[in-house]
């Protein structure tokens, strides 16, 4: 890692964190350091890893890799409010395979996903919500997705095709969308939404 610099606009940051969390860079100060891996980790080296030009209130995206390396991390932070609460969506970027097709090449695609997790926090503890807070995709959904309203490669290959799926939030709007492809394909398609209601997610 290069030496700690701080540019005034790190320093401003670093400033205006609160000890009673509201915003969504007052969460991601109190991240544990497990989000961080094996990257140095301090409120000074926190601030040096975001992404400012997409920063908000409610959304904070913080970044640092390394070329043709695994060293780095990648954590992306939005609050959805309640009436009388604040929930946290935090995606880490850790890729779970949720369909694998049996054959090592040939017949359906197998599918990985990346998936953030739904929390409170509250008393200095990180309190993580049930997965149905943020429905998970059934495969037979996704299969019949790409069959019938991607632009589907049917070509052979003695590669294994893969469908991956991600959910995208936004530093402006409430909406995740979640937007996927195929690894032979170029193009990527939106195959849902959900929608923020009542303290959990649900399908469009």
């Amino acid at each position: 890692m290069p030496p700690l610099r701080l540019t005034a606009e790190h320093k401003r940051l670093l400033a205006s964190v609160s000890a009673q969390p509201r915003t969504a860079l007052d969460y991601y100060m109190l991240l544990p350091q497990s989000y961080f891996r094996n990257l140095p980790d301090s409120r000074e080296r926190r601030v040096t890893y975001i992404t400012t030009k997409t920063l908000t209130n409610d959304f904070l995206d913080a970044f640092r890799g390394f070329d043709c390396s695994d060293y780095g991390f990648h954590v992306t932070l939005k609050l959805y409010h309640t009436a009388s609460r604040t929930f946290i969506v935090i995606d880490s970027y850790n890729e779970e395979v949720i369909f694998a097709h049996k054959k090592p090449h040939g017949g359906e695609p197998s599918i990985s996903i990346v998936r953030p997790s739904l929390w409170l926090y509250a008393d200095g503890v990180w309190i993580r919500q049930p997965d149905e807070s943020l429905p998970k995709i059934p495969p037979r959904r996704v299969l019949a997705k790409y069959h019938h309203d991607w632009d589907a490669d049917q070509r052979e290959t003695e590669e294994e095709k893969v469908i991956w799926l991600d959910y995208e939030m936004s530093p402006t709007t409430d909406d995740i969308v979640l937007v996927g492809g195929e690894n032979f394909q170029t193009a990527v398609y939106e195959y849902a939404r959900l929608k923020w209601r009542d303290g959990r997610f649900s399908f469009k």
